[in-house]
């Protein structure tokens, strides 16, 4: 992603401002694989790690990459995938389940 780019989420100011340099992203600890993998070879304990996506969501197939990734990580997660969108539509009935389910960790 290069100025003045981007999606259906934001532009690339947002990006940039969030994630850093887009260039850099994908070695940054910006990057979740980046931050797990080296949070587990400094031998840090990692919280659990809740994701719930709707199965219509943009990001659909990324999280699922991901639960793959913590999967063959060994770090502890849980993962729901539904039918649903990127939206509070989706996300509400699952906050009330994320919430607790953090509390416990």
């Amino acid at each position: 992603m290069t100025p003045p780019d981007g999606n259906p989420v934001a532009n690339y100011a947002y990006y940039a401002a969030t994630f850093g340099d887009p260039k850099k992203l994908m070695e940054s600890d910006a990057n979740p694989e980046v931050l797990v993998r080296r949070k587990l070879a400094a031998g840090e304990k990692l919280p659990g790690i809740f994701i719930a996506c709707g199965t219509e969501d943009m990001l659909c197939p990324l999280n699922r990459d991901f639960d793959a990734f913590l999967t063959e990580q060994g770090v502890k997660h849980e993962a729901y995938f539904t039918p649903g969108e990127h939206n509070w539509k989706f996300w509400d009935p699952w906050l009330q389940k994320a919430i607790p389910w953090l509390l416990e960790e």
